[in-house]
């Protein structure tokens, strides 16, 4: 096996990880169930459980089926084909797509059992600091700063010309050049995504919703997210000093990515988030009305800005505050704006 196979297999983590966590993590919680409005101790029923352990089942059998197939079309097919390229990213977006029609099928079978619940929030009068994850998250900033000092103390050793992209076998199809764009583009880039994660952190634990107890929890993973991102730009930046070769780059990154899920699935546990944690709120206070195919959640009637996700994890917009699409147009913004740094 090829150091360029090996790393395109193993660029297939993405796809257990997500299909690893997906069915065990915001699928149940008091008062909701497959997005359906239930009776608080209904997620205990037989039927409840049965409807859990369908769609745990039907989601796994998936993921080993795409898996297989993904991988068995990266060693199959030549190293420099589309298909070996294409494979992993869509075998994610195939299970993610699978996955959300499994939840909608289990939202049906749940539906004969939705209750009303009454439309009322509690607040959690337990404190929760969130100084420290995000200084955390803004510290990222450190390794970006460092690098670009040992950039800047080096320059004279950084060629003239130096490859910047690679293709699915290893060749390289683009160059950057010795100037303030090729060098500083991914320092640059990496700091503005900081930056971005510190503001969603910000926003995040500051913004009117429910369950901000739990939102301010979650604030530990993303700092974590941050320095890993860091991390990253970091190396791709000392690229040109080190001489990386596209295989070394690759494995390094999913190094990263391994680095990343482990990191993940503990601070999850840590910060109150695990599978059968109990929250000390009750359902998501959010009409089963407000929301559009499970996921899309619009609702005038509602102050809140952000709401806990009913598939999946995390939380999402409320669609009918102005706030939610000024956030939306900044990250659209941000996203345009890496562009110019990373070319």
């Amino acid at each position: 096996m090829n150091p360029t196979t090996a790393a395109h297999l193993l660029a297939l983590l993405p796809l257990a990880f997500v299909s690893l966590i997906l069915p065990w993590y915001g699928q149940s919680r008091r008062g909701v169930l497959f997005g359906v409005t239930v009776s608080l101790d209904f997620a205990d029923t037989p039927e409840a459980q049965s409807a859990l352990r369908s769609y745990r089942r039907n989601v796994f059998a998936v993921v080993l089926a795409l898996f297989v197939l993904a991988a068995a079309i990266i060693w199959i097919a030549p190293a420099n084909s589309a298909a070996v390229a294409a494979a992993p990213l869509v075998a994610i977006l195939l299970d993610l797509v699978v996955a959300y029609l499994l939840w909608r099928r289990g939202a049906t079978a749940i539906k004969p059992y939705a209750a009303a619940m009454p439309l009322e929030r509690h607040a959690d009068l337990v404190p929760v600091s969130t100084t420290l994850p995000l200084l955390a998250t803004a510290g990222s900033l450190l390794p970006l700063a460092v690098t670009a000092i040992i950039l800047h103390l080096y320059w004279n050793q950084i060629p003239l010309r130096f490859v910047q992209h690679w293709n699915a076998s290893g060749e390289a199809n683009r160059w950057a050049t010795r100037s303030f764009d090729g060098v500083f583009g991914p320092i640059v880039a990496g700091a503005m995504t900081v930056l971005l994660l510190t503001a969603g952190s910000v926003f995040m634990s500051r913004a009117n919703g429910p369950q901000m107890s739990q939102r301010r929890r979650a604030l530990v993973p993303m700092g974590s997210l941050a320095w890993l991102i860091a991390g990253i730009f970091c190396v791709l930046s000392l690229r040109p000093l080190l001489h990386f070769t596209s295989s070394t780059l690759l494995l390094i990154s999913a190094a990263y990515l391994v680095l990343v899920f482990g990191l993940s699935l503990w601070l999850l546990q840590r910060s109150g988030l695990a599978p059968y944690s109990k929250s000390t709120e009750s359902y998501d206070s959010t009409p089963d009305s407000g929301w559009y195919a499970g996921v899309f959640y619009y609702n005038p009637a509602d102050a809140a800005v952000i709401v806990p996700k009913r598939f999946g994890w995390g939380w999402t917009f409320n669609f009918a505050r102005p706030a939610s699409w000024m956030v939306l147009g900044a990250i659209l913004l941000f996203t345009l704006s890496l562009k110019v740094f990373i070319k």
